[in-house]
C-alpha cells in the first residue's frame, strides 16, 4: 500500500488520541496497574481507519505511553523520580505489542459484522495483552497474580462488549450523517437540474422564435427592390441563423447532460416525494428572508411521476412569489391531489390578494406590481408568465388564480396525468 500524507496523519491522530485517553482509567486491584479507555479507543480507531497498519500503530503508542504517563505522574506526584515512574509503566509496550499481533492475527477487521466472533476475538485480543503485561510486571513487583489474571479477564469481556457498541452506534451516526448529507445534496441538485430544464423549454422556445423571425426576413429579402436594402436583409438573415445554430448547440449541450443526469437517478418519484424536496428548499429560502411565514404542505392523493422537473421549477416560482406578498407574517398552502384525471397542484398564501382588475394581466410578460422601495425599479414581471407557458405549452395543462383582498390569494395548477408519466 503506497503510503500517503493522510495515512501519517491518521496515524498521528490515533495515536494522540489513544495516548491522551490512557490517563482516563480505572485501578481495581492495585494503584499501579491500570484499565483506561485507551483499550476502547484503539480498537475502534483501528476499525475505523483501515488504511492505517495496525503493526506500526501500537508500537507507537505502546512507546511513547510510559514516557507520557511517568511525566504526568512526576508533575503530580512530589516524591517520585521520572525514572521510577517511567519503570512503574514500562511494561505497558508488551500489552500494545501482544494486542497488535493478536488484532492482525484474528484478523478483527474483518469480523466486525459477525457479533459473536468479533466478542471473543477482541475479548482474546484484550485479556491476553493485559495477562502478558501482568506476568512482565509480576517479575519485578510481588502482588496476587491469579486475581489480576482474573480480573484481566473479566475486563477484557466487558472491553469487547464496550468497543462493540460504541463502534456501532459511532457507525450508525456516521451513517446517517453521511445519508443526511447525501439526501441534501440530491435535493439541491435535483432542484437545479428542474430549473434547468425549465430553461431548456423556453430556450427551444426561444428556437421557434428565431425560426420565425429568420422566415420574415427571407420574405423581407424577396420582396425588396433596393440591392443595398436586399443585401442588407440577407445579411440579417444569415445573422439569425448564425444565432439560432449557437442556441440549437446550447439546448443540445444541456439535454445531453440533463439526459446523462436523470439516467443516474431513479427517474420515476412520487408527489409525496417531489413536494418534500420542494418544502425543503422553500424553508431554505424562508431562514434567509426576515419574515414569519408558516409553511403547510398536504398530499391528499399521492400519484407516481416521471416528468416532474419542470413541476418543480413552477411550484418553487409559484412559491417564491407568495413569499415575495407576504409582509411580514403569514401562511403558505401547498396541496396536491388528482381530479378527473389531472394531477392538480394548489399554492395559497393569505397575503395582500392581487386587485380585480390585475387578474386578468398577470400572467402578461412584463406585467408586474411588484418594485424595489430602495431603487424603485418595477419587477420584470416574467415568473408568472414563465409558469403558465409551462403549464400551457409543456404540460397541456391550466393555470387560474383567484383572489380577494386582504383575505387570500391560490393559484391552481391542472395538468393530466397522462402527461406526467
Amino acid at each position: 500500500m503506497p503510503w500517503k500524507r493522510k495515512n501519517f496523519e491518521n496515524i498521528f491522530i490515533v495515536c494522540v488520541i489513544t495516548i491522551f485517553m490512557g490517563q482516563i482509567y480505572m485501578s481495581p486491584f492495585s494503584s499501579w496497574f491500570r484499565f483506561s479507555i485507551a483499550g476502547v479507543v484503539l480498537p475502534i480507531a483501528l476499525l475505523f481507519f483501515s488504511d492505517i497498519p495496525i503493526f506500526i500503530t501500537c508500537v507507537i503508542i505502546g512507546f511513547f505511553i510510559p514516557f507520557f504517563r511517568a511525566f504526568v505522574e512526576f508533575l503530580n506526584v512530589s516524591d517520585i523520580s521520572y525514572i521510577d515512574a517511567f519503570h512503574k509503566y514500562l511494561p505497558t509496550i508488551g500489552y500494545y505489542v501482544m494486542y497488535a499481533l493478536l488484532f492482525m492475527a484474528l484478523d478483527i477487521r474483518n469480523k466486525k459484522n459477525k457479533f459473536s466472533i468479533f466478542i471473543l476475538s477482541m475479548w482474546i485480543c484484550d485479556s491476553t495483552s493485559n495477562i502478558l503485561e501482568l506476568s512482565i510486571r509480576n517479575i519485578w513487583w510481588d502482588f496476587p497474580f491469579k486475581v489480576a489474571i482474573f480480573q484481566a479477564i473479566l475486563v477484557g469481556f466487558v472491553r469487547a462488549f464496550v468497543v462493540y457498541l460504541f463502534y456501532n452506534f459511532v457507525l450508525y451516526v456516521k451513517n446517517r450523517y453521511d445519508k443526511d448529507k447525501k439526501d441534501k445534496e440530491y435535493k439541491e441538485s435535483l432542484i437545479f437540474v428542474s430549473k434547468l430544464k425549465t430553461e431548456v423549454f423556453f430556450l427551444k422556445k426561444s428556437i421557434d422564435d428565431i425560426e420565425h423571425t429568420m422566415e420574415k426576413s427571407y420574405l423581407l429579402y424577396d420582396e425588396l427592390k433596393d440591392a443595398e436594402l436586399k443585401n442588407y436583409a440577407l445579411e440579417i438573415s444569415r445573422n439569425i441563423h448564425e444565432i439560432k445554430k449557437d442556441y440549437f448547440r446550447v439546448v443540445t449541450g444541456i439535454e445531453s447532460t440533463l439526459e446523462t443526469e436523470m439516467e443516474e437517478r431513479n427517474f420515476t418519484m412520487n408527489l409525496f416525494d417531489v413536494l418534500k424536496i420542494i418544502e425543503d428548499s422553500t424553508r431554505k429560502i424562508l431562514n434567509s428572508v426576515d419574515k414569519d411565514i408558516y409553511l403547510k404542505f398536504d398530499v391528499k392523493k399521492n400519484i407516481k411521476l416521471i416528468n416532474y422537473l419542470p413541476l418543480i421549477s413552477l411550484i418553487n416560482n409559484l412559491i417564491i412569489n407568495s413569499i415575495e406578498a407576504i409582509d411580514k407574517n403569514g401562511l403558505i398552502t401547498v396541496e396536491g391531489t388528482t381530479e378527473n384525471k389531472n394531477l392538480v397542484i394548489t399554492v395559497t398564501d393569505n397575503g395582500p390578494g392581487i386587485e380585480k382588475e390585475d387578474l386578468k394581466l398577470i400572467f402578461q410578460p412584463g406585467f408586474s406590481t411588484k418594485y424595489d422601495l430602495v431603487s424603485g425599479k418595477m419587477s420584470t414581471g416574467i415568473g408568472l408568465s414563465h409558469v403558465k407557458n409551462l403549464v400551457d405549452e409543456y404540460y397541456q395543462g391550466e393555470l387560474c388564480c383567484d383572489s380577494i383582498q386582504n383575505v387570500f390569494t391560490s393559484f391552481t395548477i391542472k395538468i393530466p396525468v397522462t402527461n406526467l408519466i
